[in-house]
């Protein structure tokens, strides 16, 4: 039997400037965090629309680059550019994790991140074979037939990716050290779509 291996996906990595990354990880420890009962679970900041406040521009000025950048890329052309619509940073203390999800409403996501850890992010797609014409003929609870990339967390690393990935985070075990991350949606701004085939809008994105 020969196995062939076929459709190979994109994400984007881009490498953050160090004093910028360096300057982003002091303001985010000194901002406001949730307190929560879930105590096995990353926190996250109270405020979550960073890229609306001053202190923070530089840093998604960068982003909004990289995103269009990545329009470019996937010749998006039916699209004026792509706009950070919200953002956030997460802390993992030692032990906890990020449950799967996935981001609603948002079109492109990303995660920076701010400190190494040996935690990964795991991205999760369903096989071809998975739920094939509707139907599952093993185990619910089996993983086995899911495509899963483990991202390593690197000081600097930008991952951009599409926002209806499933995604998690195991446990982050370094000593002394919390995991810091930031975290953003973003979506289509301007002119979209084609008005010449009737499948055109615009979003005017703050």
């Amino acid at each position: 039997m020969e196995k062939i291996k076929i459709l190979p996906q994109t994400i984007f990595k881009y490498k953050c400037d160090s004093e910028l990354l360096s300057d982003t990880l002091e303001m985010i420890k000194d901002e406001e965090w949730k307190s929560d009962d879930q105590i096995e679970y990353i926190g996250q900041t109270c405020n979550c629309l960073l890229n609306r406040h001053s202190k923070y521009q530089k840093l998604h000025k960068w982003i909004h680059e990289c995103l269009n950048e990545i329009k470019q890329e996937l010749e998006f052309v039916n699209c004026d550019c792509i706009k950070i619509v919200q953002s956030w940073a997460n802390r993992g203390e030692r032990g906890q994790r990020m449950w799967r999800h996935l981001h609603p409403n948002s079109f492109m996501s990303g995660i920076l991140y701010l400190t190494n850890s040996n935690a990964q992010t795991f991205f999760y797609y369903n096989n071809i074979w998975n739920d094939n014409c509707g139907m599952t003929l093993w185990s619910q609870d089996n993983r086995k037939y899911e495509i899963c990339h483990k991202q390593s967390t690197i000081a600097g690393d930008l991952i951009i990716f599409p926002s209806q990935l499933y995604h998690s985070v195991d446990e982050h075990m370094n000593e002394g050290d919390d995991r810091y991350t930031l975290s953003f949606n973003s979506f289509p701004s301007g002119k979209i779509g084609s008005f010449g085939g009737k499948v055109g809008m615009e979003i005017d994105i703050k």
